[in-house]
């Protein structure tokens, strides 16, 4: 009878045990919280945001792009159309129209090119080349000898006409119109003799006594002066024509 109450004791702590073991289990899984559950929802909120692919609406009227620039590799096609629209519009405004004004210069210091007249623009192989060179010395110039003072507010343009023999050397410059500023004045002949020269220029492009004759407009005005303590920054427009 003692042993029979012995066993039946044992088998009700065995069965106590059992029951805490299972509520332990159970009470663990119910805390954890897998891992992968929040990857999903960090992964869409740590995303970086998308680079539109079609830039061309952000693109500068004043810095318009240059002619061999090609869309990239994986640009969309409406952002290739948009390069396309855009570099239509620069030939026909620059390329196309050699008459006309063409930005010259950067941002802090602007200024323009101009082809005065229709043999001019004719022969724009041989002139435009002319105009930049002249374009480039008269800013060189600038930066060396006006930087510090600026020019007068009432300085005007400058007339100069320039005579260059059958190979293209420059021979004669004449003062046709003064800017009412010396410096300036000398500036720009100087310019002339930096950058009025061409190999083997065209031959029909010689006036009557078989000379190329030139005519020269340039004005330089006072563009900004960041501080007192620093360089004046000038607007510069050139002019050729072709006589």
């Amino acid at each position: 009878m003692k042993n029979v109450f012995l066993h039946s004791v044992l088998l009700l702590a065995i069965a106590a045990l059992a029951g805490c073991a299972g509520r332990a289990t159970q009470t663990g899984s119910v805390e954890s919280i897998p891992a992968a559950a929040a990857t999903p929802q960090a992964a869409v909120e740590l995303s970086p945001p998308r680079t539109p692919s079609d830039l061309s609406a952000h693109s500068s009227i004043d810095a318009p792009p240059s002619s061999d620039s090609k869309p990239t590799p994986g640009a969309t096609p409406d952002s290739a159309a948009g390069t396309s629209s855009v570099q239509t519009n620069f030939n026909r405004l620059f390329l196309e129209r050699p008459v006309g004004e063409q930005f010259a210069g950067s941002a802090t210091s602007p200024g323009s090119e101009k082809l005065l007249n229709d043999k001019a623009a004719h022969f724009a192989q041989f002139t435009r080349p002319l105009l930049h060179r002249l374009f480039a010395a008269t800013e060189d110039l600038e930066h060396q000898k006006l930087a510090k003072s600026g020019v007068p507010d009432n300085v005007g343009p400058v007339i100069i006409e320039a005579t260059m023999d059958g190979d293209g050397q420059l021979t004669e410059l004449v003062l046709q119109q003064l800017s009412g500023s010396g410096a300036v004045d000398q500036l720009m002949i100087q310019a002339c003799k930096r950058g009025l020269w061409m190999r083997n220029p065209p031959p029909e492009a010689r006036a009557a006594d078989g000379k190329y004759r030139l005519r020269i407009e340039a004005s330089i005005r006072n563009y900004m002066q960041p501080t007192a303590f620093d360089n004046w920054m000038f607007r510069t427009h050139i002019g050729l024509a072709l006589e």
